[in-house]
């Protein structure tokens, strides 16, 4: 025999015990989804900003040579 939440995990559906102390500020699904998201997005936007920052050249340490004015 298998469990009460067999066909839910069979088909997809992830189930999270949320303990006790965060439960308040999660009160439907819908609230736990939004703050995943929200998560994912907010570190999803800054890996892309610190990928962006060590992407970019160092202006300072690729400076060339001046050439000399021809007299």
């Amino acid at each position: 025999m298998r469990g009460k939440y067999y066909q839910q995990a069979k088909a997809g559906t992830n189930l999270v015990l949320i303990e006790p102390d965060l439960a308040w500020a999660f009160p439907s699904e819908e609230m736990v989804n939004r703050a995943l998201r929200l998560l994912l997005a907010a570190t999803n936007f800054a890996t892309i900003r610190v990928r962006q920052r060590r992407a970019a050249p160092n202006k300072a340490l690729n400076r060339t040579r001046k050439k000399p004015r021809a007299s």
